[in-house]
């Protein structure tokens, strides 16, 4: 469903691209323009707008006014009110977690959280009578999005369920709708602040690497005219871009430690854990291990998961299995090899990277964040030169979530 939904989040990233680009026109006297703002700002309104594309096929209007419209405002302060609330500090706080307490908080979350509940429910409205246009013509769908999907499974499945109330078989479950709209909401609320922290990390770094950023505009624009015509592509025309976004995950990852509890005994070398121990998972320890990622974990470098394939001139994904191999039956053979050179990059193994988790509960919002994360890269590159101001220090600030 994410793949099919790839033109919908490639038609975001394009406007968020040109919504920028005209900010930057040149002026009479031919000078470059640009553009000053954020990251993590922009990133957050080009956040939302796949949210609404993807998952509503509602269009927010924050990328076409480089802006925040009225409800990504009160989205955006709902999130935040939220992860302020989970804090060690605030978190055994009465006056924090009673919602129902008159303080002038507790009013402004009402009125923001009101405000998005309200825009939900009226873009659900609209859906559910086009879901029931279309049922009852007989209309194929053009690009779908999650909730649309849903009201159709709801309807024939209300349908089905009762053959003899014909009104049944064209009203799907009011309650239904609100059980959906919380669904999706989940899924936003777990990648807002996520996907737009991940994007700034990946433009910092690129604005610190000339060279990356150039490859990165170079692939986008040999890519921009195949994703026009089929944007399921992006994996294979945009390799670089994406291997981008996987190194800064690694060593920027927006979950920054997770944890587990325990349902069996596990083995560990020679400990054994108990089941119903809370196990605590460091991300970023494991993602700068020199033991996982090579002698040169700590550094920034895309190639350990593409690298350049001469015949086809174009970035391919490394397969760390294989090249694993072939550099163990050269050590088998007494030879040497490639891999003692000092520059080598070992190809980086996909196990060991947790930005999302892993195992049965890992982020099931994956394969959307990469795909969104890596075309609203590569339209920025391919037409921008990304710079920070002059002076400008990374400070990273931590925030305590409860999941």
């Amino acid at each position: 469903a994410v793949r099919n939904m790839s033109g919908s989040v490639w038609e975001v990233a394009s406007r968020f691209a040109r919504s920028i680009l005209d900010e930057c026109d040149a002026d009479e006297e031919g000078s470059i323009g640009c553009y000053a703002a954020e990251a993590l700002d922009i990133f957050k309104w080009a956040t939302i707008d796949v949210f609404g594309q993807v998952a509503l096929g509602h269009d927010f209007e924050c990328t076409s006014s480089l802006s925040q419209t009225p409800v990504a405002a009160s989205f955006d302060a709902t999130v935040e009110d939220s992860s302020a609330r989970t804090t060690a500090r605030n978190l055994f706080n009465p006056m924090t977690q009673w919602y129902w307490l008159p303080t002038e908080r507790n009013r402004e979350y009402a009125f923001h959280s009101g405000t998005v509940r309200r825009a939900l429910e009226e873009i659900c409205e609209r859906k559910v009578e086009d879901v029931r246009s279309k049922e009852s013509g007989g209309e194929k769908e053009g690009k779908e999005d999650m909730l649309a999907i849903l009201l159709k499974s709801d309807v024939v499945a209300t349908s089905n369920d009762d053959q003899s109330q014909s009104q049944s078989k064209q009203t799907p479950n009011a309650c239904r709708h609100g059980e959906m709209i919380e669904m999706l909401m989940t899924l936003f609320f777990a990648g807002y602040d996520t996907s737009s922290i991940g994007l700034s990390m990946a433009m910092y770094e690129v604005s610190e690497h000339p060279r990356i950023q150039s490859l990165c505009a170079e692939e986008a624009r040999r890519a921009a005219d195949h994703l026009v015509l089929d944007p399921t592509q992006w994996e294979d025309r945009l390799a670089y871009n994406w291997a981008v976004v996987m190194e800064t995950l690694r060593l920027h990852p927006p979950v920054f430690t997770n944890c587990r509890n325990l349902v069996k005994d596990v083995e560990l070398d020679e400990y054994t854990v108990p089941s119903g121990t809370r196990v605590y998972i460091p991300v970023v320890q494991i993602h700068t291990d020199e033991r996982n990622f090579g002698k040169r974990a700590k550094e920034f470098l895309p190639e350990r998961w593409v690298r350049w394939e001469e015949e086809r001139k174009c970035w391919v994904k490394r397969d760390y299995a294989r090249e694993e191999q072939e550099s163990q039956q050269t050590r088998e053979r007494g030879k040497q090899g490639f891999t003692q050179d000092p520059k080598y990059i070992p190809a980086a193994n996909p196990n060991y990277l947790f930005s999302f988790s892993d195992g049965a509960r890992n982020c099931v919002g994956k394969r959307l964040a990469l795909q969104e994360s890596t075309m609203l890269l590569s339209c920025i590159l391919r037409d921008l030169t990304v710079q920070t101001r002059e002076g400008y220090v990374l400070q990273k600030r931590k925030k305590f979530a409860m999941a």
